[in-house]
């Protein structure tokens, strides 16, 4: 076995003396410089720290100047640049110490323990990266081989000759066991009195078996001479059947505890990329850059970074990109709206910032808010607390009902965090007058805010009441009813022209009469606007008062109750006297008497009729007649409402539906009809609001009204 082996060795020498003398003919390898950017450090943001490395084969990189360095971020160009390295280890004279693995599994085939005696891939590979890391070197560079097996032997001591290299590498010989932890102590023992940079490359595929020292031992010899240990294992793969084999964590123990690093190389052909990583990386200078980027929103947005330096008149750059976190405030905007707000009130509506404002950091916006103009009216912004001065506030009236706030880098008097929202700023309004308790809201929308970088905003409507009150009510009766001579009359009161059904009603009255004609008998509100009402009446002769606890009002023909009296027998007929005093009508929200209103009320009627047996009434004056509308309520799907009405053809007549504001909607008929009764149909506008409408009929000086409720 031993002389076929010997055979096999002299075969293979004169191919790898060939090899030798190719390589040594080439050229002598050209300057060589590389521009390796390390991971971005953003601890300081905006300003960026970047690690970096010049890889030089040249000697002649002493320094570096950060005018020779330009940075460009997305395309900009960042100013000024920053510098800093370490000494410029890179140039000096670096002194090289290479052992190879030469047991005999280098023969092995590759991923096998089956020899290849002939032809080993492993063995032939290894000693020509060997080589190739030879030629590598720079001039200046010296470098010693060393081959170890069980024992340890100086094929080629420390030089600059290449050739000499390469001729000690083509003279290795396979031999028997591995001692890696005394080759290490050995190689150190070498470099005796040399000074500067000194580091030692090891490549071996197997487990150390054969060692004086331990591997703690080796590894303490390296690092007290300060020389790191670049290990290289070949072919170190998981074995089940053979545990020892993942040995990995040895090399990494020897990288370690010595300040090199360890590689792996599952299989021959990745021992180039390797060997070639491990030089560049010894000749590398390592430096960090640093600039402040002008763009300074964390916003979340990639960005592609350039370097570019001239270095001895070559030009080298290197890019990368960086995602940066979206650290953008988040803000909500909204008005600060009580729930019910009272008409021909003032109201200062705070514009809330809930969310994060920054202190010291200008703000910008606009934001847009949308009212209707018939319920609202602004009047000014408010110089009460609030984050923004409104002396750095524009307001425009962009249309009727629409109100921009905009600021242009307004400095905060004070900082929002979340979860303690405040007012940003605090516009004042008018209520509108009105007669009813109607839905309202305000639209706010935010078409930008910003403080260094866009905030991220949200907003929407605020819905509320606007509680206004009734205009002036007309309370009383018909005059022109009579009642036979002892026969019961029925009054209806009324309380015209409309009272608001989203709001309670309570009212109170005097009614006066002659008790010597009348006498008061009952009362009933089933089909009046009292129906859901509580009344209390009190009696006393000729005198009846009437008081209703606060309760929600029905929709009814304007008929507020009915009274009922027995009339006594009279000979003549008569007028008799009947009047209203006293009155009190209060409407209020959800009986809350913070929003109680008392609408003025006029009074009407003051007497009836009485029949009698002698001389009985011979005409009751005719009056005009309004029916209610039907359907009522009618929708925007109905279309169409129907009003019956007759009139005396006594004077002329007009027909026609006032808003809630007494504004004339629609005239539906004029002028002179004769007696009769008639029939008109009203069809909304499609712009008409949902809402209580008022139907009124005059003719001369008769005026008679009913309430007409429309919804979209």
């Amino acid at each position: 076995m031993l002389q076929t082996y010997n055979i096999w060795r002299s075969l293979r020498v004169f191919p790898l003396l060939m090899f030798a003398l190719i390589l040594l003919g080439a050229a002598a390898p050209a300057q060589q410089l590389k521009l390796i950017m390390g991971g971005a450090d953003f601890t300081q943001y905006p300003k960026i720290q970047l690690p970096f490395e010049v890889l030089d084969n040249s000697a002649t990189l002493d320094t570096l100047r950060a005018e020779d360095f330009q940075v460009f971020e997305n395309g900009v160009r960042m100013m000024p640049v920053e510098i800093e390295c370490g000494d410029l280890q890179g140039a000096q004279k670096i002194t090289f110490f290479f052992l190879m693995d030469v047991s005999f599994s280098m023969a092995f085939i590759e991923g096998t323990r089956d020899f290849d005696i002939d032809d080993s891939v492993k063995w032939r590979r290894s000693k020509d990266v060997f080589i190739e890391a030879f030629n590598m070197l720079r001039p200046q560079d010296e470098a010693a081989l060393a081959s170890f097996a069980g024992d340890f032997i100086l094929e080629q001591g420390f030089t600059s000759d290449k050739k000499l290299l390469i001729d000690a590498t083509a003279g290795m010989a396979l031999r028997a066991s591995t001692a890696i932890y005394t080759s290490i102590a050995t190689a150190v023992s070498y470099f005796g009195t040399r000074t500067g940079k000194r580091v030692i490359i090891l490549l071996t595929d197997g487990v150390d078996n054969r060692s004086w020292h331990s591997r703690e031992k080796a590894i303490d010899i390296a690092w007290q001479a300060g020389i790191p240990v670049f290990p290289i294992g070949l072919g170190f793969y998981p074995d089940q059947n053979d545990p020892s084999r993942v040995d990995q964590d040895t090399l990494r123990s020897i990288a370690n505890g010595t300040g090199g690093k360890a590689y792996f190389a599952p299989s021959s052909e990745d021992l180039s990329r390797i060997f070639s990583d491990i030089i560049q990386s010894i000749y590398s200078v390592n430096c960090v850059l640093r600039y402040a980027t002008t763009d300074t929103c964390e916003d979340g947005s990639s960005r592609n970074v350039r370097v570019q330096a001239d270095i001895l008149g070559t030009v080298v750059e290197s890019e990368f990109s960086y995602t940066l976190p979206d650290l953008r405030s988040r803000v909500q905007f909204r008005v600060d709206i009580p729930p019910v707000i009272s008409s021909r009130d003032e109201y200062t509506l705070p514009i809330m910032a809930d969310g994060e404002v920054r202190a010291g950091e200008p703000m910008s916006f606009r934001l847009r808010l949308d009212y209707d103009p018939e319920t609202l009216e602004f009047v000014q912004l408010e110089d009460a607390p609030g984050v923004i001065d409104p002396a750095d506030i524009r307001v425009t009236e962009a249309q009727p009902g629409t109100l921009l706030f905009e600021a242009s880098r307004a400095m905060p008097r004070t900082g929002i965090g979340y979860g303690t929202p405040a007012a940003l700023f605090t516009p004042r309004f008018l209520v509108l007058d009105r007669d009813s308790v109607a839905p309202a809201g305000v639209g706010l929308e935010v078409d930008y805010a910003e403080q260094v970088c866009a905030m991220v905003p949200s907003s929407g409507p605020t819905e509320f009441l606007v509680h206004g009150c009734p205009g002036v009510l007309e309370m009383g009766f018909d005059t022109t009813l009579a009642v036979i001579s002892g026969g019961v009359l029925r009054l209806p009161l009324t309380l015209t022209p409309s009272v608001d059904l989203r709001q309670t009603l309570e009212y109170s009255f005097t009614l006066n009469y002659d008790p010597a004609l009348f006498s008061f008998l009952r009362f009933e509100t089933e089909g009046t606007i009292s129906s859901e009402l509580k009344l209390v009446i009190s009696e006393q002769p000729g005198r009846i008062v009437v008081s209703a606890s606060p309760g929600m009002p029905v929709v009814a023909d304007g008929v507020l109750l009915y009274l009922y009296f027995q009339a006594i027998q009279a000979r003549d007929a008569m007028p008799v006297p009947v009047w209203l005093e006293e009155v009190s009508v209060a409407q209020s929200t959800g009986g809350s008497s913070v929003f109680r209103c008392l609408p003025q009320v006029s009074l009407s009627g003051g007497h009836v009729f009485l029949d009698g047996i002698c001389r009985p009434l011979l005409r009751l004056r005719p009056r005009p007649v309004l029916g209610q509308n039907a359907p009522n309520p009618f929708t925007a799907t109905t279309g169409q409402t129907r009003i019956e009405y007759s009139v005396t053809g006594l004077a002329p007549m007009r027909l026609e539906v006032l808003d809630q504001f007494g504004r004339v909607v629609a005239l539906l008929e004029e002028g002179w009809k004769d007696e009769g009764t008639y029939s008109a149909t009203w069809t909304p506008p499609v712009e008409a609001p949902s809402g209580v409408y008022h139907c009124v009929l005059r003719e001369g000086d008769t005026v008679k009204t009913r309430n007409i409720v429309y919804t979209r």
